[in-house]
């Protein structure tokens, strides 16, 4: 024991023997004495405890089981929630009436009424709108639709209704008739008939052909001035083509210059257009030159422009094969953009969008159409035992062109590129004369047809009618003078 093998002498701390040491047996006497009594009391202790456990045992496990649940439950048993004050509860709010369409005016018969379609709106709902049956509005429109479909009414689309008082139903209005114009020039009429049902009928505005003049400065380009002075689009471009033979649009149009165009204007009697006719003058001034052609028509029927001297103005090639388009290049020595040496330039270039129409410069044949190397998509035309044309770097071909297909001048054979050895989208053309390329500015073309005799005679008065109609008229107004 460890408390066997201490020190032979201890000190009691005991009131009785404080401060004196005891021999070693009496300490190991009065050690064993107290484990003694520890061990006494350790047993006592034990069987207090079985005791205790035994007791219990004559409760069942569940009873053990539910008394545990019943002890949790009643731990973990949530607080009463506290009470949280309700405000006071607001009235309900009185329900209001859902409101109903407004009814249309009820419309006071006989009427004429000017009507006007709005979105929504198709022709069946105005009629029973105004006071109309179902059953007329419908055949009514079935009577419509044998000149005109009904659903093609746009918004905005006006018309006249006339009405009066039903025979069958004197609640209800019956249509005496209805004119709808869906075109400055056309009119939809419906009325009734004899027999109490419709009759249809499309009505065409009288036209009336009259003579316009317009014209203006040119300050940003000779296109743009022209739209803004009024001249028509499609009329304009026959203008530049007519012009294209004797003038070069990249280089001899200035800051300045004027362009004068008379031409058919078609109109109804309340002066709305109805279409354009032919260009009977054109005249464009480029600093002290004028150039001026006139509509002739032969007695074969064949029309043409001519200069006042009866010479037509049409040329064996045209100078410039493309519209809208601009001078990037021309014919001569030039530093190669791609290949950094001066190379000589044997064409001129034209600088447009891809995509834009390239023109034949004249009548002839294709002699050569596909790509061609550097050159990319190339189209050549040999117009006759002298003169061809050359144009490279297309995007592609129109259709049908191809080796040994005849070309009229003016003709769409290619579209602008950038194939081949390019920088961008552009037109290089080229004008050869036995087989050489050669500058087209300096090349003189001759001249088409030249009238002569009783033609030309009549030629001259009709110069003499047009100059006199101008002399006072001012441009933008109606040439009366002129008038068929």
């Amino acid at each position: 024991m460890m408390f066997l093998q201490r020190e032979k002498q201890i000190t009691v701390t005991s009131p009785a023997l404080a401060g004196r040491p005891l021999p070693t047996k009496k300490a190991s006497r009065l050690r064993f004495a107290w484990f003694v009594l520890g061990s006494v009391f350790g047993a006592g202790l034990t069987y207090y405890v079985v005791s205790v456990i035994h007791n219990d045992a004559e409760y069942s496990k569940d009873s053990r089981t539910t008394r545990a649940f019943a002890l949790l439950e009643s731990a973990f048993k949530p607080l009463p929630a506290l009470p949280v004050p309700t405000p006071a509860a607001e009235p309900a709010p009185a329900p209001v009436a859902a409101a109903e369409p407004a009814k249309p005016a009820k419309v006071v018969l006989p009427a004429k009424l000017s009507l006007s379609v709005k979105s929504g709106d198709t022709l069946m709902s105005m009629l029973m709108d105004k006071g109309v049956g179902h059953d007329e509005a419908y055949h009514a429109l079935e009577i419509m639709k044998k000149v005109y479909n009904p659903r093609k009414l746009g918004v905005g689309q006006a018309m006249e209704l006339n009405l009066d008082k039903s025979k069958d139903d004197s609640e209800k209005a019956s249509i005496t008739g209805l004119s709808i114009a869906v075109s400055p020039l056309k009119t939809i009429a419906l009325a009734r008939t004899a027999d109490d049902s419709f009759s249809a009928k499309e009505i065409k505005a009288p036209i009336t052909k009259g003579v316009s003049r317009a014209g203006g400065t040119i300050h940003s380009s000779l296109y743009q001035t022209g739209i803004d002075s009024g001249i028509p689009a499609q009329l304009l471009g026959e203008v530049i083509n007519a012009l294209s033979y004797d003038v070069d649009f990249q280089r001899d149009i200035k800051d300045g210059d004027e362009i004068d165009v008379v031409y058919e204007r078609m109109h109804t009697d309340k002066n709305v257009t109805a279409g354009y006719g032919n260009v009977l003058y054109a005249s464009l001034t480029l600093g002290d030159r004028d150039i001026t052609i006139f509509r002739h028509v032969s007695p074969d029927g064949f029309s043409g422009y001519y200069n006042a001297k009866g010479e037509s103005v049409k040329k064996a090639l045209l100078r410039t094969p493309i519209n809208g388009a601009h001078i990037t290049s021309s014919f001569g020595m030039r530093m190669h953009p791609l290949l950094g040496y001066s190379k000589m330039h044997k064409g001129i270039d034209f600088g447009a969008l891809a995509g834009t129409p390239i023109y034949a410069a004249g009548d002839g044949v294709i002699a050569e159409a596909g790509p061609k190397g550097t050159f990319g998509n190339y189209v050549k035309v040999q117009h006759n035992k002298t003169y061809a044309t050359a144009y490279a770097h297309t995007q592609r071909f129109a259709r049908g062109i191809h080796p040994g297909v005849h070309v009229k001048q003016g003709q769409v054979i290619a579209y602008v590129g950038s194939t081949g050895r390019s920088t961008g989208p552009h037109l290089h053309y080229e004008i050869l004369v036995n087989g050489n390329q050669v500058n087209p500015s300096g090349v003189k073309f001759r001249t088409g047809q030249t009238l002569s005799g009783r033609e030309l005679a009549s030629f001259k008065r009709e110069v003499k009618h047009i100059e006199t109609a101008l002399t006072d008229a001012p441009r933008k107004t109606e040439l009366a003078s002129l008038g068929n």
